[in-house]
């Protein structure tokens, strides 16, 4: 049952804080937001962690970067989860952060609840994105997992629901936001081929489209007048994940493949990847382009 009563905290307003809160405002909520870098106007800045913390579910919405060794920096949201106070506050992570790091923090911060939440949406059409979910899910620590489907109840109904440790939420996330993006490279070799060998690419996809072995997302290589995949999320997490992997002595060949033919293709055309590893500046441009 959904608790109107439950006032809601958002750390975080970019595109996807912003959605999150337009969501529960609209749903009745009490709704508390902080941004330290959100500009409004001439000022910087909304909210305070001092209104946030009279919450009794904290989202956090903010960036997750690479850092300088392309990895994923939790900096940001372990900053965030710092400033919450008081104790059994439900903390839901909705940035993409590197599995074992909602169970990491758990143990950091044994007072709160701590879940992870992963969100699936374009900056285009975040609000119908989130309000129109083909499934939720909600990862939990040996801690919070009582609150799991509590939290559940209170977010946009979808018609699938998963409720699994925290662990396998976060690398679920990173499983998505990888996968979509190496089937976009093999469709780019693909295209390549069928250029050498006068086939008709439209014609192919067209038919793998309705193919419900492949699906219609993410066939087209060509977007916005260039031909690679170019979205913040997904260059900085098919390099999270590929570190992250390749430190536990495991290669993800075909991802690295998909990731060098990315750059390759794109540096053909004169475009840079343009991830910016500098945090504090990421922040400050809100967050997600295409997560």
């Amino acid at each position: 049952a959904e608790k109107k009563d439950l006032k809601i905290g958002i750390i975080g307003i970019g595109v996807l804080g912003s959605v999150v809160e337009k969501f529960f405002k609209e749903k009745g909520h009490q709704v508390y937001c902080y941004d330290k870098f959100k500009k409004v106007g001439d000022t910087i800045g909304i909210g305070s962690i001092e209104e946030v913390n009279q919450a009794d579910a904290i989202f956090i919405c903010v960036p997750t970067p690479c850092d300088a060794n392309r990895e994923c920096d939790t900096s940001i949201v372990e900053e965030a989860i710092g400033y919450i106070t008081g104790t059994q506050k439900i903390i839901i992570i909705k940035s993409t952060v590197i599995p074992g790091t909602t169970d990491r923090l758990q143990q950091k911060y044994p007072k709160n609840l701590l879940l992870f939440n992963p969100e699936f949406l374009t900056a285009s059409r975040a609000y119908t994105d989130f309000i129109n979910p083909v499934y939720q899910i909600v990862g939990y620590t040996p801690r919070s997992e009582t609150k799991a489907r509590d939290i559940l109840g209170i977010l946009p109904r979808a018609r699938f629901n998963w409720v699994i440790p925290a662990i396998d939420a976060e690398a679920y996330k990173y499983f998505r936001n990888c996968f979509l993006p190496t089937k976009n490279s093999f469709c780019g070799e693909f295209l390549n081929l069928c250029r050498k060998a006068g086939i008709n690419f439209d014609n192919i996809i067209k038919i793998a489209g309705h193919d419900p072995w492949i699906g219609p997302v993410h066939l087209d290589p060509t977007q916005d007048g260039h031909e690679g995949w170019k979205g913040l999320c997904l260059l900085k997490d098919t390099e999270a994940l590929f570190n992250w992997a390749k430190k536990r002595g495991v290669n993800l060949s075909v991802l690295g493949a998909a990731i060098d033919y990315n750059s390759e293709k794109l540096a053909s055309q004169g475009i840079g990847a343009a991830i910016d590893y500098n945090s504090e500046k990421l922040a400050s441009q809100g967050i997600k382009k295409d997560s």
